[in-house]
This record gives C-alpha cells, structure tokens and sequence, in this order.
C-alpha cells in the first residue's frame, strides 16, 4: 500500500471521527421512545422513495434484493454528511418495503470505503443532522439481513462497519486499517467492544495499539468474514447468498435475525456512548492536535 494513500485514508478516517462525536451524550442509548412511532408514521407511498435523489450512492431492488453502492470512487468511496445521510435512508426504506428482503452493502470501484472525505471536514451547523449518527440509528432500528460485498480496501468506517452487518464476502488482497491510536482518538462504532469478540482480548489489542493493517485472510479466520474470493467475484457472491435468503419465509427470517442480534444491542450502545465520551476528551487535546498535524507535514 502506497505512503501516499495510506496518509490520505488516515487524514480520511480523521473526519469521520471528529464528526461522529461532536454529539450529545444522550444520543447513545438511543431513547426507547424512538421505537414507538405509530405503525402509520412508515406508511409513505413507494413513489415519495423513489422520487428522493441519490447523489452518492445508487440503489437497485431485483428479486427481492435491494442493493446499496457506495459510488464516489474519484474520492475512494469515502463518506461526506450527505452521502451517510443517503445510506441511512436507503437502508431504512429497504427495512420498510416488503419488496426488500436482503440489502447487499458494496463499493464503486477498487475501494470499498476509505473512511471519510476530509475535504468536507467542517463543524456542524447548529441545526445539521448528522450523518454518522443516522446511519447508526438506522442500522440499530433495521430487521434485515445485511451482506457486505467488500469490494476492496477499508479504513475506519470501512472496517468498522462490516461488525454490524450480517454477512460479509471480502476480496482476497484487500487490506484494512483502523488508525484511531495514530490519530491519538480512541475507536468508532463500537469497535472497542466488538473486535475484541471477534479477535479475543490479545489480537485486538495488538490491532488497536499498533494501528497496523489488517489483511483479509484474518478476518476470515476469525469469522468477521464468511468468504475471501478475487475482487470480481465478491459482489456475485454475495448476490448468490442473498438471493436464497430472500426466498425463504421473511418474517421468520426477521425473527431469527432478532434472535440473533438482541442480546448484543444493549452493549454495542454502551460501547457507543463510551467511546463517544472517551473521544470528546481526547478532541483537541494537545496530544490529538499534534498527531494529526504529522499526517499533515507527512
């Protein structure tokens, strides 16, 4: 992997940390009430969705199979406020249609997501929704299955994402990097309670405390990854295994994905809402503002 892009993806991952945590501590855990909307306040007509633009991403449904593309491979996929927005939305109309049953999560290009655009880097208007954190809420709130199609390379988001989807078939040479230590933050998404899940106590801790790249082949033989295939294969793949899910009975699916899922939601928003806490400490501290201004002078 070339200097030149792993200092870009670092300053990347930068943004998306900053802007996930300049966020009321009350956020996580997300307020019960959130989840007692009436059964009528989803009941929009399937035109309104269609008619929302999509600048960032594209969106198809076959077969029951809704997919979502990250498409800004110019900037490597990576994420601004509006293209998170635009995930969160899509991956909420996919869980309210009933002509969805899988949602397959894949990236434009070479790149599956190489964090966030650090040229939008901006602090939030008083009145901005913020990206990130809607995605979360709609990934909490979500009762699909959820396969990523990692198309390619991952840093931050790109790797902290795929611990809360369902599935994931990755491509055999791609490489990921959590760089929060290099950055002096802490982890994102929950990634301080699910890694360790994943890798156990000392293989996390090692991942987290050197900032070093990740190769695929680890994630499978952990089980973060079901599959490493070539990079042409992936997305075919995860259609493959979307497209048996989606002929099974959906309610029952739905169900057992619950099943699956419930006994870790109320730790992952723990996780949440400490990491958010431990970041707001560590942002601008004289510590953070020297790392980031290496990577800059790198």
């Amino acid at each position: 992997m070339e200097k030149g892009f792993r200092d870009e993806v670092a300053l990347n991952t930068a943004k998306v940390l900053i802007s996930s945590y300049l966020l009321p501590s009350s956020l996580f855990p997300l307020p019960s009430s959130l989840f007692l909307l009436p059964s009528s306040f989803f009941l929009l007509p399937s035109s309104f969705f269609k008619k929302m633009p999509q600048t960032y991403i594209t969106t198809t449904t076959l077969d029951h199979v809704t997919t979502i593309t990250f498409a800004r491979p110019d900037k490597r996929n990576a994420f601004n406020n509006a293209m998170y927005l635009e995930v969160a939305e899509a991956i909420h109309q996919a869980n309210e249609s009933d002509d969805s049953r899988v949602i397959v999560l894949t990236g434009q290009g070479d790149f599956f997501c190489a964090g966030q655009d650090l040229a939008e880097l901006k602090m939030p208007e008083a009145d901005e929704e913020l990206g990130f954190s809607k995605l979360f809420a709609r990934l909490r709130q979500n009762r699909k299955p959820i396969i990523a199609a990692v198309n390619g390379p991952g840093v931050g988001l790109g790797l902290t994402l795929l611990l809360h989807t369902d599935i994931n078939i990755v491509a055999e040479k791609s490489r990921f990097w959590l760089p929060f230590v290099d950055l002096a933050v802490v982890p994102e998404a929950a990634s301080s309670y699910l890694l360790p899940r994943y890798f156990g106590m000392q293989k996390a801790a090692e991942i987290l405390y050197t900032a070093r790249w990740i190769e695929a082949k680890e994630l499978a033989e952990v089980g973060l990854a079901l599959e490493t295939l070539p990079a042409d294969k992936v997305l075919e793949r995860a259609h493959a295994i979307a497209g048996v899910i989606a002929q099974k009975p959906p309610q029952s699916v739905q169900a057992t994905r619950q099943l699956v899922r419930e006994p870790l939601a109320r730790d992952i928003a723990k996780a949440l809402h400490r990491e958010g806490e431990a970041f707001r400490l560590r942002l601008g501290s004289p510590e953070q503002q020297s790392a980031v201004a290496r990577f800059f002078k790198s």
